[in-house]
């Protein structure tokens, strides 16, 4: 499987449950096409009621807000950090130097109470494949899960 899933379609509660939980990898009838997976996105319900919806909400933001804001595409999912001349992050002193698309979505959804819940309700997981899924049916690469950490020796 891939690192979420979002990018076969699978469903986030199902995909965290191969991932993080060792279940059996998903069945052919399990996903979904791009078309499907956008069709369930933008018909979710913007309500942070169970770890499903709150995904598939999340992803329904990302996509309003790419279509309403085209340059919103361009925003990183996640933060640069600051690196040194061997590439590492500089982790004293601590610096970001851009911002993600989590705290853009926040300010473009701040009058909206449903959204800004969904927003705040995330998991790691729940948020990467949010943004996974959106990509998908936005027809762009996929990006690491913040959630999913490998260790390299």
């Amino acid at each position: 499987m891939s690192d979420d899933g979002a990018d076969l379609g699978v469903d986030a509660k199902r995909a965290l449950g191969v991932v993080l939980g060792g279940d059996e990898q998903p069945t052919e009838e399990e996903r979904k096409s791009v078309a499907e997976m956008r069709e369930t996105l933008l018909a979710a319900p913007i309500e942070s009621t169970s770890y499903e919806g709150t995904a598939n909400a999340c992803a329904r933001l990302i996509l309003e807000a790419w279509e309403k804001y085209p340059n919103v595409r361009d925003v990183p999912s996640e933060n640069e950090y600051l690196r040194g001349p061997d590439g590492k992050t500089v982790l004293e002193p601590w610096v970001s130097i851009t911002k993600d698309l989590h705290p853009v979505l926040k300010e473009i959804y701040k009058d909206n109470k449903a959204a800004t819940a969904v927003l705040s309700d995330l998991t790691g997981f729940m948020w990467g494949w949010a943004v996974n899924a959106a990509r998908r049916c936005s027809d762009m690469p996929q990006v690491p899960n913040p959630a999913i950490v490998t260790i390299h020796n």
